[in-house]
């Protein structure tokens, strides 16, 4: 069900590093609307380091923020939800769970 929010609002549909950093961004700009990300995986982004044997244990995974920045700065995060339609015209994102979210930027 399609709920409208009263304050600006995007959507970023990708929780890996570059829709982490851009999240971080907008706030750092001071955008004071609403930010959702959406991503398929079911964690926070982290940095992806180069690829080796070395870095595949979980001891080595680099969190791009910790989970209380995003909590902090009201972004609002569908991990494990990813964005499967987009309607341009209504300015709506749809994801996996069939959540329908309505972007204004």
């Amino acid at each position: 069900m399609l709920t409208p929010h009263p304050s600006p609002t995007v959507v970023i549909v990708g929780a890996g590093h570059a829709g982490g950093t851009l999240a971080g961004m907008l706030r750092q700009q001071k955008f004071d609307g609403r930010i959702v990300l959406c991503g398929e995986e079911a964690h926070l982004p982290y940095h992806r380091p180069p690829l080796s044997k070395k870095y595949a244990d979980d001891e080595f995974v680099q969190w791009l923020k910790p989970d209380s920045f995003y909590a902090d700065n009201a972004i609002e995060t569908r991990l494990g939800d990813p964005v499967v339609h987009i309607d341009r015209d209504a300015r709506t994102a749809t994801t996996s769970s069939g959540e329908i979210l309505q972007y204004t930027t």
